[in-house]
């Protein structure tokens, strides 16, 4: 009897290790192929960006809406109306 428990058990954790390895399926992010540090590059024509005025100068936000369009459509909103 305890034979077949650990047998079952050992079935189950490489049944759920192997779903595990496998994943969900998801497609990949139209970021994913950019090379590191694109977060960095100058923003394209027409673009997007906002400004933040501190007390220790500027700082530029360049958006991301294909990786996060509910944040970016949230920051933007929240920003014009101040």
């Amino acid at each position: 009897m305890k034979r077949l428990i650990k047998t079952g058990f050992l079935i189950a954790v490489s049944a759920l290790l192997c779903l595990c390895s496998f994943g969900c399926g998801q497609k990949k992010p139209a970021y994913a192929d950019k090379t590191v540090g694109f977060q960095t590059e100058l923003p394209t024509a027409g673009e997007e960006i906002a400004v933040m005025h501190t007390n220790m100068g500027d700082i530029s936000i360049r958006f991301f809406p294909e990786a996060a369009p509910k944040a970016v459509k949230n920051f933007i909103t929240h920003a014009k109306n101040g």
